[in-house]
């Protein structure tokens, strides 16, 4: 069985967010997995292993409603603001390793995702990430 790196917590968008971290904390950007429906980010254990091991930053939270993190009542903070505003903040979180909060290159040069706030996100927040790969597809920043 693998075994999943310790549980950590970010203060982020207004929740408390559980994350799994592993690889070097350099001042690289990490890579972040995002989880889709219904999913955690348990289902990343064998890529956060992987990457770690290679000696990548890797980052899988769990998203808001969902596993470690918290689960706000109100329908509304569900929306895609709000979920992208939630890994927008993560990456700014330190002990996650890596801010670009105030620099102008991206903080996240891949996002692999089955969610679609990690796609909206590629596409909100451009400055922020530099490549989505979703599926067996990858979109690269302009």
């Amino acid at each position: 069985m693998i075994e999943m790196p310790p549980l950590q917590f970010a203060e982020t968008n207004g929740i408390r967010m559980g994350y799994y971290g592993a690889g070097p904390q350099t001042d690289k950007p990490p890579v972040v997995l995002c989880h889709g429906w219904p999913e955690i980010a348990f289902s990343w254990r064998h890529q956060i292993k992987a990457l770690g091991e290679a000696g990548i930053r890797v980052i899988a939270p769990d998203q808001r409603g969902y596993g470690a993190t918290d689960r706000p009542e109100p329908v509304e903070v569900y929306d895609i603001e709000h979920l992208t505003g939630d890994l927008v903040g993560l990456l700014d979180h330190r002990p996650t390793g890596y801010s670009a909060a105030g620099s102008s290159r991206p903080s996240t040069p891949l996002c692999a995702s089955r969610s679609r706030a990690a796609t909206r996100r590629h596409r909100m927040h451009r400055s922020r990430v530099s490549a989505l790969r979703q599926g067996s597809t990858w979109r690269f920043r302009k």
